[in-house]
């Protein structure tokens, strides 16, 4: 069984626009804002020292919500036309 992080709450200054962007990702992805500066900062410290933990897919996924049913529609449109 995993062991639980203990969290810490954090004070600081952000830009505004930044501050913006990562508040509308959290909320069409159905995430805390708090998951969004955790991941970020995570890839961040991740990249910067050479120790990916997480792959491409794991790091963007749900980064662009698509409706199940049009993307399925897109997908049977494509598989037609091949």
């Amino acid at each position: 069984m995993q062991q639980k992080a203990i969290k810490r709450k954090i004070g600081t200054v952000v830009d505004e626009e930044l501050l913006r962007r990562a508040k509308l990702a959290a909320a069409a992805q159905g995430i805390t804002l708090s998951k969004v500066l955790e991941d970020a900062l995570r890839d961040y410290l991740d990249r910067r020292s050479g120790t990916m933990t997480r792959g491409v897919v794991a790091s963007t996924w749900g980064a662009i919500p698509v409706d199940p049913a049009l993307l399925r529609a897109v997908l049977e449109e494509s598989a037609l036309e091949a």
